[in-house]
């Protein structure tokens, strides 16, 4: 059992600078990473998209970057709302049409790459009367698409953040999501267990996070790690606020025998507000890196004999 660590690699971490890309996947090795994650944009941009997304443009360039330094590259889908899944409701050709470059670049990198790549996905949003409906629509498209255009895609439906007591929607908790997910009777579909997601929608619970059940973690795919601001819930911070249980949480599932990516994703500007950017990305690696080497002994290789060697490999050698 091998896990691969990274971090979603926003373009606005390399001021948007392929020649400053360089210098950051060289960050990312001496830290220990060994994948990341790409969210991929397919027509007309705007700054605030071009901050987050990897433009059409430079698909193949970055991809290509990270390829030669042996970092597996996984894939989220755009963020903007024309590529939400609630469209299939209204214009399901259109979506279509949208989302088939997207998973083409997917096909290409698993193609390259040799080995699964993950395309993860956010479940329609709207009305939880119809939202689910929708999304199975969708997935069971996206799940016969991939499976044509390469036997190498996963797709992962993100768990993601109920808006409150009463949010029941269907990928807001993690029994209602396996169900899902177990009822499209696809191999090539999964979860993508976002834990600060789920910390932040059961912290009030009596049921223990930690306590995970093996029907939910067989069908993880794809794990996307961040720490959460208790005050206000805001998520994607970086693992220095030491919040959220994420060690807890990731004992299950290594106990379970998964063997896939942990993608961290933090905001630049929240690690921005703690200091160097780069040094406060370095710094959540170490973390991560530092836990599983202690977790998984005989399974890991160690990249830091220590934190604080580790610490300083990635902010001084570059």
């Amino acid at each position: 059992m091998d896990i691969r660590v990274g971090n979603a690699s926003a373009p606005r971490w390399y001021d948007e600078s392929l020649e400053r890309l360089d210098s950051f996947i060289e960050l990312q090795t001496r830290c220990g990473a060994t994948s990341t994650e790409l969210v991929l944009h397919h027509g007309d941009s705007d700054e605030q998209i071009a901050r987050v997304h990897v433009l059409e443009e430079d698909w193949f360039s970055v991809f290509e970057k990270y390829r030669e330094r042996g970092i597996i590259c996984h894939v989220h889908a755009p963020l903007h709302p024309r590529f939400n899944l609630s469209r299939w409701l209204t214009d399901p050709k259109g979506l279509r049409a949208d989302l088939i470059p997207v998973l083409s670049a997917v096909s290409a990198f698993a193609e390259r790459q040799g080995v699964s790549t993950v395309l993860v996905v956010h479940g329609a949003s709207g009305d939880p009367r119809v939202c689910e409906q929708i999304t199975a629509q969708a997935i069971d498209w996206l799940a016969a698409e991939s499976k044509l255009r390469s036997p190498g895609i996963d797709i992962a439906l993100e768990l993601r953040r109920a808006l409150g007591p009463d949010d029941d929607r269907f990928d807001r908790g993690r029994a209602s999501l396996a169900s899902f997910v177990r009822s499209l009777g696809c191999s090539n579909v999964g979860i993508c267990w976002d834990l600060g997601n789920e910390w932040s929608s059961r912290a009030d619970s009596v049921d223990p996070i930690g306590t995970q059940d093996r029907s939910f973690l067989e069908l993880v795919r794809h794990v996307h790690l961040h720490d959460v601001e208790p005050s206000d819930g805001i998520a994607h911070h970086p693992l220095c606020l030491e919040h959220l249980p994420w060690r807890e949480m990731l004992r299950s599932m290594i106990g379970a025998g998964y063997d896939g990516a942990i993608t961290m994703e933090i905001r630049y500007r929240h690690a921005l507000a703690r200091g160097d950017p780069w040094d406060v990305l370095a710094d959540s690696y170490c973390r991560l890196v530092t836990f599983l080497d202690e977790a998984m002994p005989a399974t890991r290789s160690s990249t830091f004999a220590n934190e604080e060697r580790g610490l300083a490999q990635a902010i001084h050698a570059i």
